[in-house]
C-alpha cells in the first residue's frame, strides 16, 4: 500500500508536504510575495515605456516627411492631386515623357502610414484593400517597396524618373524635396 509523505517531509525542490507547490506558495510567501511583485513592476514599467514610444512615433508620424525626385527633374509636381495620381499609379510618366518610378517605405513604417494618409487619403488597411482591388481589376500594380529610407534617397538620386518619400532626418545633397508633410498635410517645399 502506497503512504503519502509526511505533511513535514521536504522534496527535492525544498518544498514541504504532498502537494508541495501549493504547499510551497501558501507556506512561503517570500518565493511568491516577494519576486511576483518586483517582476510584476519590471514588466509594467516595461509595457508603459512600449506604450508612450508608439505612441509617439504614431502620434506625430515620427516628425516631417519629404517627397523627394532626381535634381535634374523639372517636370515634377509636389501638389497633394499629382502625388497622389502618381502614388496610385495612375499617371505613368512625367510631362517631360519620362516613365515614373514611384517608391514606397515598408508598410509597418510610421512614414509610410503617414503618407498614405496624407496624400492619399487611405489609412493603412484602406490603401493595402485598393492595391488587392486594383490587382484584381488587373490595374497597374503599386509602387516599388524600399527595404528603408536610405534606399529611397539612394535609388532617387540615380534615376531621373524615380520619386519617394522620405523622414526629414534621412535626407541628402543628391535629391531634391519637391513636397513636405507636415501635420498631416501636403505643403510646399
Amino acid at each position: 500500500m502506497h503512504q503519502c509523505p509526511p505533511t513535514d517531509a521536504i522534496d527535492s525542490a525544498g518544498f514541504r508536504g504532498e502537494h508541495s507547490f501549493l504547499a510551497a506558495r501558501y507556506e512561503r510567501p517570500w518565493r511568491w510575495g516577494v519576486r511576483q511583485p518586483k517582476m510584476l513592476g519590471m514588466i509594467s514599467a516595461l509595457a508603459i515605456l512600449l506604450v508612450a514610444a508608439g505612441t509617439t512615433a504614431e502620434g506625430n508620424h515620427a516628425g516631417e516627411i519629404c517627397v523627394v525626385v532626381h535634381p535634374g527633374n523639372a517636370s515634377a509636381a509636389g501638389d497633394r492631386v499629382a502625388l497622389r495620381q502618381v502614388f496610385q499609379t495612375k499617371v505613368t510618366r512625367w510631362s517631360n515623357g519620362e516613365r515614373i518610378t514611384p517608391l514606397n517605405l515598408p508598410k509597418q513604417s510610421p512614414h509610410r502610414g503617414a503618407f498614405d494618409r496624407a496624400v492619399l487619403g487611405l489609412s493603412p488597411e484602406e490603401s493595402e484593400r485598393y492595391w488587392i482591388d486594383r490587382k484584381i481589376r488587373g490595374g497597374a500594380p503599386p509602387p516599388a517597396t524600399a527595404p528603408e529610407p536610405g534606399a529611397v534617397v539612394r535609388v532617387v538620386a540615380q534615376s531621373e524618373g524615380a520619386i519617394g518619400y522620405v523622414p526629414a532626418s534621412s535626407l541628402a545633397s543628391n535629391v531634391k524635396v519637391i513636397a513636405r508633410i507636415r501635420d498631416g498635410k501636403v505643403v510646399e517645399p
